[in-house]
């Protein structure tokens, strides 16, 4: 009876889909004067797509319009694409750091239906197919150029090594690459993704491998003669898209050379769905720590937690396309040990991407290092930053920015190793949190910076809280400077001042006195020091 019930239920739902009409659009395009093509699904302000010059060169795509702007945000850090629809019609120019700037226009010449995916009537796990290998903790055998393993599941099928997708091992025998599906998993068919820059014929004489235990080891022959593994081989050079039917079960996936080449994968797919039918988003276990996150996005991207949207928003442009959308967005959420916080696309492949776990102490812990996606304990780097979550009775709203050093790390020797605030690099794009946090080793007294703070002895220096969280200050004749304001590890209240065109030429850094009405510190000017020593400032009642 169960049965028959399933078998309505899916043939109902196979007739739905079947009258839902499915679209994609063909585009014609020129970039530089290059012949190309593009392919776009979805409508109305959102597509996505992908983009192929002259058969070589290909980006996957994330295209927004808004009132006629389009902004592609799916590209390297360094890339922007910006132009107006009309119609079947686009233009705008290309941008990329250090190589100019190129024109391109695009021409729609068909739209074209795409078949409804309609479930298969089986009596197993009815749950929806889909990537199981996304953003899953990745492993490779050696590493070179910098291709991390955690590339090949990023969301990103860019086979361009340059725009920073594509994983790349050393050139010694067997290499090989895996990923662990975090448990049993159903798989129907795994897709692999080839470089296309350059040196796709690397990808040949290979084996796909699907095992439910860890791989032993290095040992191709070993692995091939284990009776628990399931074995594919590709003999010749793989294509740009090579599909694997596997119809079985596994926990563990490894791609691995039978020579000795470079291995390189823009990409990974396994497809199927959870052998146990759990749900895709952890159970609620607990009360969680409630936080709001501000997020300053110079390519406008969607929130998600655990995959799944907490806000999505038009973007807003601006004239400058290397501005970030002013003000600040805001998301509420209950957070839970284990929760992952994205911000970019629930696929990956933008800018701006957060790991972000609640320990079981209830502290906050994240990193915004968006190469790896491994969950590390507190202790283990140095160079995260940890706020305590407050208790009741010394509750203090704190704006916190996690690992304060960055984007530091890459710009130290430019900048004199000042801490640096994302609105000093407009390209180093990532979210900062605001919780109701306190430092652990803040013995200054009350943090009340919220307000207007003016800087003594003349009036000329403002430091203040805008409506979206962020501070800034001004100053006559300098221009504004304007930043989130973070806590160094000692504990100081600091924030960047910058020029209209993006440099920071110095810093405020305060400590407040106990009355939470006024504060001590210094300004110090990179540049200068044209003004730098101790400064006051003085809250506006």
């Amino acid at each position: 009876m169960k049965r028959q019930i399933r078998i309505v239920f899916y043939l109902v739902l196979a007739s739905v889909l079947l009258s839902t009409y499915l679209w994609a659009e063909q585009w014609k395009i020129s970039f530089n004067g290059y012949p190309g093509t593009m392919e776009l699904s979805g409508g109305q302000s959102n597509y996505t797509g992908r983009f192929n010059l002259h058969g070589n060169w290909e980006q996957m795509l994330d295209l927004q319009v808004y009132r006629n702007a389009i902004f592609f945000r799916r590209a390297a850090a360094d890339q922007k694409y910006l132009g107006v629809m009309e119609g079947g019609r686009m233009q705008g120019v290309f941008t990329q750091h250090g190589s100019g700037r190129y024109p391109w226009t695009a021409e729609r010449t068909d739209i074209v239906s795409i078949d409804p995916v309609v479930p298969p009537l089986s009596g197993g796990d009815t749950g929806a197919v889909k990537n199981l290998a996304l953003r899953k903790q990745a492993r490779q055998s050696s590493t070179s150029y910098g291709g991390t393993p955690e590339r090949a599941v990023d969301g990103n099928r860019d086979g361009n090594h340059n725009a920073g997708s594509v994983s790349h091992t050393a050139n010694v025998p067997n290499d090989w690459w895996e990923v662990d599906l975090g448990s049993q998993k159903q798989i129907q068919e795994i897709k692999l993704w080839n470089r296309t820059d350059c040196c796709s014929e690397r990808l040949s004489n290979f084996y796909v491998l699907v095992s439910p235990n860890p791989f032993s080891g290095n040992n191709l022959k070993a692995l091939l003669n284990d009776p628990s593994i399931w074995h594919f081989h590709h003999q010749g050079a793989a294509a740009r898209e090579t599909t694997v039917a596997v119809a079985g079960e596994g926990r563990y996936v490894r791609v691995q050379l039978a020579g000795q080449n470079w291995l390189s994968l823009a990409e990974v797919e396994v497809f199927g769905h959870d052998s146990s039918g759990s749900t895709a988003y952890p159970v609620d276990t607990g009360s969680g720590t409630p936080v709001t996150i501000y997020w300053h996005m110079a390519d406008d991207a969607d929130v998600y937690l655990n995959g799944k949207a907490l806000r999505s928003y038009s973007p807003s442009f601006k004239t400058r396309p290397d501005e970030a959308p002013r003000p600040a967005f805001s998301a509420r959420a209950t957070l839970h040990n284990g929760d992952i916080f994205t911000v970019g696309g629930r696929r990956g492949g933008s800018f701006g991407l957060m790991l972000l776990a609640v320990d079981d102490g209830g502290r906050i812990v994240f990193k915004t290092d968006r190469s790896s996606w491994a969950v590390y304990e507190p202790d283990e780097r140095s160079d995260w930053y940890e706020p305590a979550v407050a208790n009741s009775s010394a509750k203090r709203p704190v704006t916190v920015q996690p690992d304060p050093w960055y984007p530091q790390k890459e710009l130290n020797a430019r900048y004199h190793n000042t801490a640096l605030s994302i609105w000093s690099e407009p390209d180093k794009r990532f979210a900062y949190l605001v919780g109701t946090v306190r430092l652990s080793d803040q013995a200054t007294g009350t943090i009340n910076p919220v307000g207007t703070w003016r800087h003594h002895p003349t009036a000329t220096w403002v430091v203040s809280q805008g409506a979206d969280g962020r501070y800034h200050a001004q100053e006559h004749g300098l221009g504004n400077a304007s930043g989130p304001a973070y806590f160094t590890p000692a504990g100081s209240f600091r924030i960047d001042y910058v020029t209209r065109d993006g440099a920071v030429t110095g810093f405020y850094e305060v400590t407040f006195a106990p009355d939470g009405h006024t504060a001590t510190g210094r300004v110090q000017e990179l540049s200068g020091p044209r003004r730098s020593g101790n400064t006051s400032w003085t809250k506006v009642r």
